[in-house]
């Protein structure tokens, strides 16, 4: 079921007026005054009734900024899902934990310091200028300049590079498999999280292990054409590539990895149609998503909690109470608690980076078997630091995307890194808008987007290689279509939008 209440808006024809752009301006403007003013306060004991206002706030400004600088509130704009994770994570997670009666005693062991205020305002405070900067003009000239992909609505004319890309990325993993006791490995891998799968990852390559992620892209490339030209075969090789592109995370409930990849398909289906869900539709879907996409998978990879497979997997989250206890108090949405643990140690006790982190993460690229003392990711270094027993036995938190800015600069990184951030989702967006009726350009928006609801729980320079990872190798295969330069006689016969 489809819906028109909220079809994508004409850039030409919904361009803010400049008493829209003073209101958005006058809001920014009493936001971070607001902002700053209860920032000094919380760098005492504050009670958190505040800092859940100014959340609250922060995200209610930052949301007119997008309606009235986009002229809608898009459910696909990167922005929007941006501010509504941030709502999920820094208002409604606090708000279910001051509900509970163990609010405030532990977290993973420790004791949660009396700055959990703190970090909801630096959050708010890092969602305002994500606002800011997605407001700013720079954003949509950006959106608008970058050239769209060439417009050929036939993926059989680059099957050489997409099965090239196919084969890369099955040798790859192929070979981390056998280097681990072949189908022994795979199905240990189905089987859920164990010490001994996640030492093994450990010890290889990331690109061995995102090596099936590569074909993600051209998977949504060809549903969108295969959505768009009724072709029902494109559609059935599209979700066997997106299947096979899972093969390594399913079975070891990496949501982080496949649910993106999911709401990418669903995103490309309605944005092929220029259509946007209902609301049964967008309800149904948050059920669905949240029993099966959510909570199956993570009590399935409990190996302890999931002892007789699939089945007790689905018993246990079936039981909606304990689910979204679970969910809400644990550590799935326990960002604002990794955070709080981060603002009372950064600088006090350990001085920040000062950018060194994110210079780090542009040596991910790098094979760790070619530089053995590769720099760690911030939430590495975060987690040796704070929780270094979880750490040492395999696992760790998210601190969100503001706990790498606060790590290397504080505030200033805040201001910094989240505006920049604005801009990118605003380029995004209006680079939707200007090429929506191209499956290409449709195909690498929704391959990008859902991706800011990882950005906003993990980080930037901890998951902009999962993206790159499903991105560019679309890219490549996209730019065989510039290459080929047809001509209107070569593809008069082909489906038109």
């Amino acid at each position: 079921m489809v819906s028109r209440l909220l079809p994508i808006s004409d850039p030409f024809r919904s361009r803010p007026s400049d008493f829209s752009l003073a209101l958005v301006v006058f809001f920014s403007s009493l936001l971070g005054l607001c902002a700053l003013g209860l920032c000094a306060a919380v760098v005492s004991d504050t009670p958190l009734g505040a800092p859940i206002l100014l959340a609250v706030l922060s995200f209610t400004l930052t949301m007119v900024i997008i309606r009235v600088t986009s002229g809608g509130l898009d459910l696909f704009n990167p922005a929007v899902i941006f501010s509504l994770s941030f709502a999920l994570l820094f208002v409604i997670r606090p708000i279910y934990e001051l509900r509970s009666s163990s609010f405030g005693e532990s977290f993973l062991g420790l004791p949660i310091p009396a700055t959990m205020g703190k970090a909801v305002v630096v959050a708010s405070f890092g969602l305002l200028f994500f606002g800011v900067g997605y407001g700013m003009p720079l954003g949509k000239t950006l959106g608008q300049r970058v050239p769209p992909p060439s417009h050929i609505e036939c993926p059989t004319f680059f099957k050489g590079r997409i099965f090239v890309v196919f084969f890369i990325s099955a040798l790859g993993f192929a070979s981390l498999v056998a280097s681990h006791g072949g189908l022994a490995f795979l199905m240990s891998l189905w089987a859920g999280r164990s010490p001994e799968v996640t030492l093994a990852l450990r010890s290889s390559s990331g690109y061995l292990y995102l090596a099936p992620l590569a074909v993600t892209g051209i998977s949504v490339w060809i549903f969108a054409i295969g959505v768009r030209a009724r072709r029902k075969l494109w559609i059935v090789i599209a979700l066997i590539l997106m299947i096979y592109s899972d093969i390594a995370v399913l079975g070891l409930g990496s949501r982080s990895y496949f649910l993106p990849q999911i709401l990418a398909l669903a995103m490309a289906y309605y944005l092929v149609r220029n259509r946007r869900p209902s609301l049964s539709a967008l309800l149904a879907a948050v059920v669905v998503v949240f029993v099966i996409g959510i909570t199956l998978p993570r009590v399935y990879r409990d190996t302890q909690v999931n002892e007789n497979g699939l089945t007790s997997a689905w018993s246990t989250s079936v039981d909606v109470r304990q689910s979204l206890d679970d969910f809400l108090l644990g550590p799935d949405t326990a960002m604002v608690d990794a955070l709080a643990f981060e603002v009372d140690a950064v600088p006090e006790r350990y001085d920040f980076t000062y950018g060194a982190t994110f210079v780090n993460a542009l040596a991910k690229p790098v094979p760790r078997t070619l530089w053995a003392s590769k720099p760690r990711s911030a939430d590495e270094e975060l987690n040796a630091l704070l929780f270094s027993s979880s750490y040492e036995r395999g696992t760790g938190v998210a601190f969100s995307v503001f706990g790498e800015p606060w790590l290397n600069l504080g505030w200033v990184g805040e201001i910094l890194v989240l505006s920049t951030l604005g801009i990118a989702a605003r380029a995004l967006y209006e680079f939707l808008q200007k090429n929506r009726a191209n499956a290409a350009a449709i195909a690498v928006f929704a391959v990008c987007s859902p991706y800011a609801f990882v950005f906003m729980r993990g980080g930037i320079g901890v998951d902009y290689f999962r993206m790159a990872f499903a991105l560019l190798p679309l890219l490549w295969v996209l730019r065989g279509v510039a290459e080929l330069r047809f001509g209107p006689s070569r593809s008069a016969g082909l489906p038109q939008p």
